[in-house]
């Protein structure tokens, strides 16, 4: 009998529908290996996470209600082997620094997406007990 593995976990949390949907169908056929979990808001995400665990959160900062500062340090509270990507259309440098006090790994702006969040996950997937 062969051993069955679950798929490493990957939390996107965006609230715009079509980049949401959009990135999810590209990441899916990037990594094959991985399930990626959509949440459109930030309760969704850590109403999420009390259920699974996430090897890898990809949190946009501005979402309506708890936004992606608060869902970064309440998933990495949640399981200090989150290991979170903000993807933000905002650049300045006091959102960098706070997006890494909350306990993010990797800040990346929108329109770097295609260029770097596949750079940052190899990068976690390469470091990680499961990869």
């Amino acid at each position: 009998m062969g051993f069955w593995k679950m798929k490493r976990k990957v939390l996107i949390v965006e609230d715009h529908d079509v980049l949401r949907k959009a990135m999810t169908k590209w990441l899916s056929d990037t990594y094959p290996e991985l399930e990626f979990i959509k949440a459109e808001t930030g309760e969704k995400a850590l109403e999420l996470s009390e259920k699974m665990s996430f090897e890898i959160a990809i949190v946009d900062i501005l979402l309506p209600g708890i936004d992606g500062f608060e869902v970064t340090s309440k998933l990495v509270d949640k399981n200090s082997k989150t290991e979170v990507i903000i993807l933000t259309i905002y650049d300045a440098e006091e959102y960098k620094e706070r997006a890494f006090t909350k306990g993010a790994r990797f800040f990346i702006n929108k329109k770097d997406l295609y260029a770097m969040v596949p750079k940052a996950i190899n990068e976690i997937l390469n470091h990680s007990p499961g990869g």
